[in-house]
């Protein structure tokens, strides 16, 4: 078990982390009454508005909110009047319509729910464990139907200066107080008073003093308040990586409206209190580790002395039985090997002869044979291919399709060296490019894994290939890969493309596509120290085709062999008799074949509208493997079922910032080619320093964006909100 004294030595500290843990408590007790009121409400409205209606029968895939709050027409007479109702129920008709989706309002009540919460910030948020507090609390305040549920009244103006009280305004104060303090501690008498504000409105007699999930929230309030409230090791790590995230949230989230001083002191002091809770959670770690050795080291010792014993008996009834086997053997070898040297002797003599005569006969037949067979062939190959030019059948022999599958190979791997050999590396320029094997850097790519129904980092690096492409030996059938924008997903599967086209390209006997620049590039890569990453450019061998697909180029469409063969096949042929065999050609591939397929840009990619969350693959193409890069929110709003998910991967930028650093300067007509460069280097890695800008470095994007506004004599000083200003500038 756990204490939160345990955490920070300073009292007012821990008084601060037990008014966080408080809130949280506090926000379980009213989860009952909020969620079951936003279900009542939900189903309130909708049989409301379709009580109205000639059928009962109905659904409404194409409103959006924009469209709604434009007085847009719904086609089904349904979504106008339950966005009326909402703002109808609204305290002050203001309601926070950034906050939802109104295509998910038929389907989610919480997306309803949402609207009455007074900040922004929660539009992906699909339940209310999701919500926070102080989204809690003000959809209670703003929606009109909790009048009700409490004996006090809410009120507008100054609630907390009414008598009664509104105490939700109250306990809504408690939670600012908390989150906004910079300094990080609470008193004891604001301790005290903050417990009773929380006490006083979970206990609240009209409703929430009968719920039974209000009253177990009571209860733990007393034993926090007692410090007897215990948490296992594994809860405390929770609680603590929760209120670290909040933590980083919130500085981010003031940091445009403060000054630099008051920023400064709260960076200060967040930074001190993370570090604190890092230090405890590491040794929290440290204790559970220690533990499972000792469990371990008994049993290794218990297994070992069992296994000694097994071995000495063994030991000594196997060699008495060697021993005999061995004598024994020895007297039949030497008696057989004298019998079988006689044998031999007139064997090879009888042999000789038979070979002699067989070689002279077997060279005629074989090549009278052969003759006659590459003329049946030819003349079967002519037949078959005038036949079926007659009747338009498009079927392949084996002899055809192999031959049509080396064309179809050579061709996509020409066609992607031309197109992925280059990389755009200037923001602000699209047109400035360089050969991407020149300038690039192995990501950082971590494994993620599902625990208490959400996708959380396991820390497992992800180095080689095969580790992405098999789990316990087991292939994955579908993979995602997320990260933010301008984290370099779309240059890692270039990479990748490239990577295969090496490793076919040395494959194929009859290729005559120059490797010589990847491997010279592969080499300078071992001179900076990622030899190893990703380098298992055999684990590509196991995909006969790679197949690149750019989701932004597909919208509306949802079948991914028509992506492929709108773009890439329409690219490598240009009539459309080539293209017809080619796509003809493409379905036996993907068939046959194990392919991969690569979809980049989920989050970019919009479907029909219908049942298709994702692009869809035919159920004849089973040997395909797909791999989807997308930015975080697109898997929470594409509703991406778990089923769907094999294996889930975070890529989080390059793996050395100023490595990458030095190669794009050296891209640069100023410094290419010049013997200052390593000073130029030196001198940027200071200024990063100075400015305070390494951690944004890890963005490819806004590496580069920086390093060319350096060039250009920008230098980024100030707050994060005038660095940003002056990069948008």
């Amino acid at each position: 078990m756990a204490s939160l004294a345990d955490v920070f030595k300073e009292k007012e500290r821990s008084n601060w982390l037990k008014a966080w843990l408080a809130i949280d408590i506090a926000k379980s007790g009213l989860e009952h009454l909020a969620d079951n009121e936003a279900q009542t409400f939900h189903q309130h409205i909708y049989s409301q508005v379709t009580s109205t209606l000639q059928s009962q029968s109905y659904t409404c895939n194409s409103c959006n909110t924009a469209n709604l709050l434009g007085n847009q027409q719904c086609p089904v007479k349904v979504c106008n009047k339950v966005c009326q109702e909402i703002i109808k129920e609204h305290r002050y008709k203001k309601c926070s319509w950034n906050n939802t989706s109104a295509t998910l309002w038929q389907t989610s009540h919480w997306e309803i729910a949402k609207c009455y919460i007074q900040t922004d910030g929660y539009a992906d948020k699909i339940s209310i464990q999701d919500t926070d507090f102080n989204g809690v609390v003000s959809f209670m305040l703003n929606c009109k139907r909790f009048d009700s549920k409490f004996s006090f009244p809410i009120t507008k103006g100054k609630p907390t200066h009414n008598n009664p009280a509104c105490l939700l305004y109250k306990a809504r104060e408690v939670h600012k107080a908390v989150r906004h303090s910079s300094i990080m501690k609470v008193t004891d008498v604001d301790l005290q008073d903050y417990f009773t504000s929380l006490n006083n409105l979970l206990n609240d007699s009209s409703y929430l003093s009968q719920d039974n999930v209000a009253k177990n929230a009571v209860v733990k309030l007393a034993q926090l308040e007692k410090d007897t409230l215990l948490l296992t090791t594994t809860e405390m790590m929770c609680f603590l990586d929760a209120v670290g995230t909040t933590l980083k949230q919130h500085l981010k989230g003031i940091a445009k409206d403060v000054v630099d001083a008051s920023v400064n002191d709260l960076r200060v002091n967040t930074a001190l209190c993370i570090e604190t809770i890092k230090d405890f959670r590491s040794n929290c770690k440290q204790e559970l580790a220690k533990q499972a050795d000792i469990y371990k080291q008994d049993i290794d010792e218990h297994v070992d002395s069992k296994k000694q014993g097994i071995d000495d008996h063994t030991g000594r009834h196997k060699q008495g039985m060697d021993e005999h086997a061995e004598r024994h053997k020895q007297g039949m070898d030497e008696h057989a090997d004298r019998h079988k040297q006689g044998m031999d002797e007139h064997a090879d003599k009888h042999k000789q002869g038979m070979n002699e005569h067989a070689g002279r006969h077997k060279q005629g037949m074989d090549e009278h044979a052969s003759r006659h067979k590459q003329c049946l062939d030819e003349q079967a190959e002519k037949c078959i291919k005038d036949i079926q030019e007659q009747l338009g059948n498009t079927t392949f022999t084996e002899t055809t399709y192999k031959q049509s599958c080396k064309e179809i190979l050579g061709a996509l791997t020409k066609y992607y060296r031309k197109r992925f050999c280059h990389v755009n590396i200037f923001p602000l320029d699209d047109w400035a490019e360089e050969k991407l094997l020149d300038i690039y850097m192995p990501p950082t790519i971590q494994l993620m894994a599902k625990e208490r129904g959400y996708f959380k980092k396991t820390g497992e690096q992800i180095l080689k290939y095969k580790n992405i492409f098999l789990s316990d030996t087991e292939p994955n059938q579908q993979i995602f890969i997320q990260g933010e924008a301008g984290y370099g997903k779309s240059t890692f599967l270039a990479k990748l493309v490239m990577d295969w086209c090496t490793i076919t390209s040395e494959q194929s006997a009859e290729t005559t596509l120059p490797i010589d620049d990847n491997t010279t590039r592969f080499s300078s890569n071992t001179q900076m120290g990622y030899s190893n990453v990703f380098d298992d450019l055999t684990s590509l061998k196991d995909f006969t085709y790679v197949f690149h697909v750019t989701l932004r180029e597909s919208v509306g469409q949802f079948e991914i062999e028509k992506m492929i063969n709108t773009q890439i096949v329409d690219s490598i042929y240009s009539s459309d008799e080539d293209r017809g065999k080619a796509y003809i050609l493409l379905n036996e591939i993907m068939k046959r074949e194990r392919c991969l397929v690569l979809l980049d840009g989920l989050d970019e990619w919009i479907g029909t509208g219908d049942h298709h969350n994702l692009p869809t693959l035919a159920d004849v193409h089973s040997l395909c493997v797909l791999m989807i890069t997308t930015r975080p929110w697109k898997m929470t709003e594409a509703k991406v079922l778990d089923s769907q998910i094999c294996k889930l991967l975070q890529l989080d930028g390059v793996n050395n910032a100023f490595e990458v650093s030095i190669k794009i300067l050296g891209c640069m007509k100023d410094f290419k080619g010049s013997q200052d460069l390593d000073k130029k280097q030196s001198e940027f890695e200071s200024y990063v320093r100075k400015c305070g800008l390494l951690e944004h470095l890890y963005s490819p994007m806004m590496l580069c964006l920086i390093v060319h506004s350096w060039t250009k004599g920008t230098e980024l000083n100030g707050s994060l909100c005038e660095k940003y200003s002056l990069l948008l500038e």
